[in-house]
């Protein structure tokens, strides 16, 4: 009888280890949330320049016009949650499908005079 205490006590004492373990394997692997991408701060319509006169060689820029405030201009900075859609098919950005003076809508987080692109949407 005594034996057959221990057996159920140890027995117990087991399942209740193999659960708290795979309770804390699952936990520990299960897929963690995706930083948030950051709010955007701006939003505009324009075209991609690079290399012109007077800006940093092999950077891209946006040049776009506000009211009263033409060929306003600032420097693309392309980062590894920056999106792109072309043609309607969103992906992440690669600057060798970039063209100049191609149209484009940028939604982003401005800091100065650097745009830290969320989004860019070829028009």
């Amino acid at each position: 009888m005594n034996n057959l205490k221990n057996l159920i006590v140890g027995l117990l004492v087991t399942v209740v280890l193999l659960a708290g373990a795979w309770y804390i394997f699952v936990r520990e692997t299960e897929e963690k949330p995706r930083p948030l991408v950051p709010t955007f701060n701006f939003s505009q319509e324009g075209n991609l320049v690079k290399d012109n006169p007077g800006m940093k060689e092999g950077e891209w820029y946006l040049v776009y016009d506000e009211p009263g405030a033409p060929g306003k201009s600032v420097l693309l900075k392309l980062v590894d949650f920056s999106t792109c859609s072309f043609r309607g098919v969103g992906k992440e950005c690669d600057e060798d499908e970039l063209e100049k003076g191609m149209r484009v809508n940028l939604q982003g987080i401005r800091e100065g005079d650097v745009l830290t692109v969320t989004h860019l949407t070829v028009l």
